[in-house]
């Protein structure tokens, strides 16, 4: 395999063989460039059974452990913990909020300010029935999330998020609660099904395009004082729909 990637067959972490980019490897840790879709414990309980062979044993892989969970619908940086000591060490310092993590995601437009940050503190729970999360100041746990514009594409936004925790749907609840709706959004916004390519002007039939399913919402940065800055560039699906959206995003 190459030595910058890791390799997963068909049907371990999604139905296709893919090889995920190592952004970082060190003692403690590596770290991988996760694709939109796939879950994080998915891709460690398939290191953990071949964690004595191959790659995982070059990469000194005993017991690998998450370190945060980062949601099955976002990309980006994903940090595993090599065993147990140093996974005991990493969730101290997520637990710490000695990690700050930086996201990009895609919104139709809107009326929020852009001249300053957007800090939203609203306390996140589960909801009592169903398998997503809500804002409860009974129930709720502590959530901060900041919220930076970026730039205007057509009838479309380019925004950051900064957290220093993260919990379920944090971004994507903290962004509608803002006003900021991200592009394909079916569950938190009031806009229910709004898709993306029946939006363009033209150029795109609704419905018979990728970008209708595609969740633009990707981890591109985690910090920390203990290690270097780990980035990973946005997936070749988030720099396609920025182009397409450059092309075609206004409404008619």
């Amino acid at each position: 395999m190459d030595s910058g990637f890791i390799g997963f067959p068909a049907g371990s972490v999604c139905a296709r063989a893919v090889k995920l980019p190592i952004l970082h490897d060190c003692e403690d840790f590596i770290a991988i460039a996760k694709l939109e879709g796939a879950s994080g414990s998915t891709i460690v309980k398939h290191m953990a059974g071949r964690s004595g062979s191959g790659k995982f044993a070059d990469l000194s892989i005993s017991n690998p452990t998450v370190v945060y969970e980062l949601d099955d619908e976002i990309s980006g940086v994903l940090i595993v913990a090599k065993e147990k000591t140093s996974a005991a060490k990493l969730r101290n310092s997520f637990g710490s909020q000695a990690l700050r993590f930086t996201f990009e995601f895609l919104t139709f437009s809107s009326a929020v300010a852009k001249n300053k940050p957007v800090v939203c503190d609203l306390p996140i729970g589960q909801h009592w029935s169903d398998s997503r999360m809500v804002i409860s100041t009974k129930t709720g746990k502590k959530s901060r999330t900041e919220f930076v514009f970026t730039e205007n594409i057509g009838d479309f936004e380019l925004w950051t998020a900064n957290c220093t925790f993260l919990r379920h749907h944090q971004i994507r609840l903290h962004a509608e609660e803002c006003g900021l709706t991200i592009v394909g959004e079916n569950l938190y916004s009031a806009a229910k099904g709004m898709g993306i390519a029946k939006k363009f002007a033209k150029g795109i039939q609704a419905g018979s395009h990728w970008s209708e399913k595609y969740f633009p919402l990707h981890l591109v940065s985690v910090e920390c004082e203990d290690f270097p800055k780990i980035c990973a560039p946005p997936p070749k699906k988030f720099q396609s729909l920025v182009k397409l959206l450059r092309k075609y995003g206004c409404f008619g």
